[in-house]
């Protein structure tokens, strides 16, 4: 089963772990999709993850969906990625077919074309692109690519509710031409 990549990247505090739980909750609301909060936690570098992130494995008819809010560090992208192998060792009909991933980038660095595609603007930190690097690798062994949604700051609370659940369609729009692919 070929599997499809979805990056959420943006800046700090942008509402990208809460628009990626909002994914989550339309398949859990709407689409009476099977959901568990995994309890996933590994430590890198003797640092715990945050507990307000989670990752999502969510089980829609046939399809298998791995939701990480994570992705504020290096570690992060790499337990993400740990997360989405593991769930391919499933049956076939119940591997990962989309793996979607939260992502830590300054927004005067990146930016994402309406065919979501990365676009570097900026010099990166040695950091933010190890972080691409990782999760655009796993799409390469996949025999995929990443598919880029940009996350922009919001400066008052009515902008970021507005935000994040356009955002939430886009990558919903995103899993549904995958869901037909497929």
């Amino acid at each position: 089963m070929k599997v499809k990549v979805i990056g959420l990247i943006g800046p700090a505090d942008s509402g990208k772990t809460q628009t990626l739980k909002m994914v989550a909750q339309v398949f859990n609301k709407n689409r009476k999709a099977f959901i568990t909060r995994n309890i996933y936690k590994k430590k890198k570098n003797n640092k715990e993850e945050s507990k307000r992130d989670n990752r999502y494995t969510i089980l829609y008819t046939d399809k298998r969906i791995c939701d990480c809010t994570f992705g504020d560090s290096l570690g992060d992208i790499e337990n993400n990625v740990a997360f989405f192998e593991d769930n391919e060792k499933f049956p076939e009909e119940y591997k990962t077919c989309i793996a979607i991933s939260a992502m830590r980038a300054s927004f005067q660095k990146v930016t994402v074309t309406k065919d979501h595609k990365l676009e570097i603007i900026g010099n990166l930190t040695e950091t933010t692109q190890n972080m691409i690097d990782a999760l655009e690798d796993y799409a390469k062994r996949k025999g995929t690519r990443v598919f880029w949604v940009e996350k922009k700051w919001a400066y008052n609370d009515d902008d970021i509710v507005s935000e994040n659940e356009e955002k939430c369609k886009e990558i919903m729009a995103l899993i549904d031409e995958f869901l037909e692919e497929m």
